[in-house]
């Protein structure tokens, strides 16, 4: 069986004073990448950990000692905490792996020359199989060798030893019975994550499809420009299941009155009915704009009163002539 395995990738390896690891956000984010898609398919997650004892940058208890907090590990997930460079050496390590069934470790992290390389030599040397993710590892600059340099000698010397691979040609294999053995939690951020974005949509995608069929969505984009090519305005939608919906409708104020938002509304219209679609439907918050659609054949079917606060959001549809 495959496990990831993620070695020193500490806070403290990221403040050293005036060392900065090689591609090291970069090499974080792909390591990242790794391991999302490692839980995401109940694959093993075994974490490394390296204590350097007291004064050391990587002390336990030092602020350097905790994982970079993109990588930290979740409940249920293993950490070997190391006292030398061989994550193998006065550890259980290799114990925890057999005893998981793990014959195959997929090996990231830091430092290079040092803990990745013992890693992976110690490995094999205990009858594992490896591969070494060959874009998410790194180190620092020495005064022999930059740290690009040295990142790509141990991946030249250590093909004697693992397959390299690069981190986008990892793949996991879901594991058979892995639900209500996994851990799972919920994160939290301010931003959007495309990842996510795209495991909610293609999900939901995929069960809408098997409940009511293809939605068959195309985008539709209508420009408002000036004569010089600037883009002043427009529509966006989209249609599926045979429904035109109007997500975004803006004409600049200067060239309002002069039917511009009514041309977009009907063109939009007129190639919602080439692709078969049944009607229109669309959202507001703005009384005007409200007005502007009602006076044109929408009707509301909905409505969410006092949001925002003194005003609603109104929900209106047009349905198509047979």
């Amino acid at each position: 069986m495959d496990a990831l395995v993620i070695i020193d990738v500490q806070q403290g390896m990221f403040t050293f004073p005036g060392y900065t690891p090689h591609d090291g956000e970069a090499t974080v984010a792909r390591i990242q990448g790794l391991l999302g898609r490692a839980r995401d398919n109940a694959a093993p997650v075994f974490f490394v950990q390296h204590d350097g004892g007291e004064g050391d940058p990587l002390a336990a208890g030092s602020p350097g000692f905790p994982f970079r907090a993109e990588l930290a590990p979740q409940a249920g997930e293993n950490v070997t905490v190391k006292r030398h460079c061989n994550a193998f050496q006065q550890t259980d390590f290799a114990e925890k792996l057999r005893g998981a069934g793990i014959d195959h470790l997929i090996v990231c992290g830091m430092q290079t020359e040092f803990c990745v390389d013992t890693a992976v030599r110690a490995a094999v040397e205990r009858g594992f199989k490896v591969t070494l993710v060959s874009d998410a590892h790194t180190t620092f600059d020495t005064k022999a060798l930059s740290g690009k340099d040295i990142v790509a000698h141990h991946n030249a010397t250590l093909a004697g030893f693992a397959t390299r691979k690069r981190a986008d040609e990892i793949e996991f294999a879901r594991r058979a019975g892995a639900v209500g053995t996994q851990q799972y939690e919920i994160t939290f951020a301010e931003t959007d994550d495309p990842r996510t974005r795209k495991v909610l949509r293609d999900g939901l995608m995929a069960f809408n499809e098997s409940l009511l069929g293809q939605p068959n969505v195309r985008p539709l984009t209508l420009t408002l420009r000036a004569d010089n090519g600037e883009v002043v305005g427009g529509l966006v939608g989209r249609t599926s299941f045979s429904w035109l919906f109007v997500e975004l409708l803006f004409v600049p104020e200067t060239l309002r009155g002069q039917g511009f938002g009514e041309a977009l509304l009907e063109r939009a219209e007129a190639e919602a009915k080439t692709r078969g679609c049944r009607g229109a439907w669309l959202d507001t918050f703005n009384p005007e704009a409200r007005a502007f659609y009602e006076r044109r054949g929408y009707r509301l079917f909905g409505e969410i009163p006092d949001n925002p606060p003194g005003a609603g959001r109104a929900f209106l549809l047009k349905p198509f002539a047979a």
